[in-house]
This record gives structure tokens, sequence and C-alpha cells, in this order.
């Protein structure tokens, strides 16, 4: 359940970031929204 938890938290985030990046246009690659949300999911289950 917990691993569960977790991947859809990070998912949320990515969204997050997803919508941000579209909304304000900013060049940011795929790769480092996946590692921020990656960071701040592990930051916050710590």
């Amino acid at each position: 359940m917990e691993v569960a938890q977790r991947e859809s938290t990070k998912d949320e985030l990515l969204e997050l970031l997803q919508w941000m990046r579209e909304y304000y246009g900013l060049q940011i690659p795929e790769e480092v929204l996946l590692s921020v949300a990656e960071k701040i999911d592990s930051s916050t289950h710590n």
C-alpha cells in the first residue's frame, strides 16, 4: 500500500510541474521534471 501511495504522490507532483511548465511557458526538459518530482516526493516521506 505504501508503494502505491508514493507513486500517486509522485505522479501528482509531476502533473503539477508539467502544468506549471505549460502555464508559464517554461522550457524545462521532462527529465528535469521527473527528477524534481522524485526529490520532493522522497523528502516528504523521510
